[in-house]
């Protein structure tokens, strides 16, 4: 029996980071021994790094008069972007100078691209708490502290939020991987060197994985986990997966 290539396709789908497709009309592995690879992958790197759920999402400051505190709402930021999200927010609090037109901040997060790491840069007294619970320390690289003067970051910054690797999981393929000490469905795996928001487009080589099934195939779950196994979920931006399936023995 020949091969069989399957597409994926999140779109329209309630959520695109744990789908099932049925597949109409089935398909009948008619006793042959399948296994399965993951010849392509096209999605966006659309997880919600900052968010309540993550524990991320506060950012604590003291003005020079009182203490304000600032929630980044959940979503998916680069640093760029949630620096311009804090001081949008301490602007609307009044914390801003206008200088010829310009906004000037008494705190400033300067991001260097080039060795990872970040600066805090505060005059007039201001402070920054990073010691309260859900703070974003950990995605400028700070440690837990309350920092009164500029301070270069002792640790690089993280705004993948700890997340090092995506676990791609399709149910046809239970018990062929595992992820730490137990059996998974992984069929692939990568990590996660991207900005936020990026066009992610894999061909990998093939990397066969036995099926779990030699009979009828009739519903696919494909569903996305980071290292722990916990669910990375992409905001509904559509990912679509072609998969191979190849027979490679004969029934007995």
């Amino acid at each position: 029996m020949s091969g069989k290539i399957i597409v994926l396709d999140s779109y329209g789908r309630a959520d695109s980071s744990n789908f099932n497709i049925n597949l109409s009309p089935s398909i009948d592995l008619e006793g042959l021994q399948y296994q399965a690879t993951l010849r392509r992958l096209d999605m966006s790197w659309s997880y919600n790094n900052i968010s309540a759920a993550n524990g991320n999402n506060t950012f604590k400051y003291f003005n020079g008069v009182i203490d304000q505190t600032i929630t980044i709402p959940d979503g998916t930021f680069n640093h760029k972007d949630l620096i311009s999200e804090i001081h949008d927010q301490m602007a609307a609090l009044g914390d801003v100078t206008i200088i010829s037109g310009v906004n000037v901040y008494s705190l400033d997060i300067v991001m260097d691209e080039n060795t990872g790491y970040s600066s805090l840069i505060l005059s007039n007294s201001y402070e920054v708490d990073f010691t309260v619970a859900n703070s974003l320390r950990s995605i400028f690289g700070f440690n837990s502290a309350v920092y009164v003067i500029s301070t270069l970051a002792p640790n690089k910054a993280n705004i993948n939020a700890g997340v090092n690797q995506v676990l791609v999981h399709l149910n046809i393929c239970a018990g062929s991987s595992w992820v730490n000490n137990s059996s998974s469905d992984v069929i692939y795996s990568f990590g996660v060197d991207y900005d936020p928001n990026d066009e992610i487009h894999f061909e990998p080589p093939d990397s066969f994985i036995a099926v779990n099934s030699r009979n009828k195939l009739t519903n696919l779950n494909l569903y996305f986990t980071n290292e722990r196994n916990i669910p990375l979920h992409f905001n509904n931006v559509p990912i679509t997966a072609t998969i191979y399936l190849q027979p490679i023995m004969q029934p007995l």
